[in-house]
């Protein structure tokens, strides 16, 4: 049987990001959860949970809708701190 599975939270390269931005139409973010448990982050900003889907809870606090371009700014952002 081929039933495929949608992960619900992981991490991937900048380029997959940057292919999953360009594919789709609808964007939220929210705070990571594994970083807001820590209350810190010393690489890079809080919300940059990316999510594709409104259904998706997110990992972390503060899920909020954004525009391509915002979208596309954490990941420019990402990409300077890599």
């Amino acid at each position: 049987m081929g039933t495929e599975r949608i992960p619900f939270h992981y991490v991937c390269t900048l380029d997959r990001a940057g292919e999953l931005i360009e594919a789709n139409q609808r964007f939220w973010v929210s705070n990571c959860g594994c970083r807001e448990s820590r209350k810190q982050c010393k690489r890079s900003r809080m919300d940059v949970c990316l999510m594709f889907s409104e259904t998706f809870p997110g990992s972390g606090s503060g899920k909020r809708r954004i525009t391509r371009a915002d979208a596309e700014a954490i990941l420019q952002e990402a990409e300077g701190a890599a």
